[in-house]
């Protein structure tokens, strides 16, 4: 049992170990300094915290995906920071809002449809949030 824990512990064994994590990566984050510097310790450390951090990351934040149907016509959309909120400012003037924590995302009317029809598009929306 001994000789097992000896050579789970070679530099060998974690360079491999390595290479295998950035091999399942979309987007490879490498060692923060080349590999040939890090010991085997600190290589079995750096490897095993990505681990145990994507592990826990998936279960906790799992991906959420969500679909609106917007029955008006749109002339642009913009995520809130933070990515809770979305913005729609639509044809006849009217922004929405729309709680994407919601599990029914109702809309808001945040401004509403203007009374002037032939009055100018909204193209554009722009989000400043203010920090005080």
């Amino acid at each position: 049992m001994r000789q097992l824990n000896e050579v789970s512990r070679t530099r060998t064994v974690w360079i491999s170990q390595y290479q295998s994590y950035l091999a399942e990566k979309e987007f490879r984050l490498a060692a923060e300094e080349p590999i040939d510097l890090y010991s085997s310790a600190e290589l079995e450390s750096w490897v095993l915290q990505r681990r145990s951090a994507d592990q826990e990351w998936e279960i906790t934040n799992p991906v959420q995906e969500r679909s609106i149907f917007v029955d008006y016509e749109t002339y642009t959309l913009t995520m809130v920071p933070g990515g809770r909120w979305l913005l729609a400012a639509l044809s006849d003037g009217a922004v929405l809002c729309y709680d994407l924590e919601d599990p029914d995302m109702r809309s808001t009317v945040l401004t509403p449809p203007r009374d002037d029809a032939n009055g100018d598009l909204i193209y554009d929306l722009t989000v400043d949030i203010d920090q005080h």
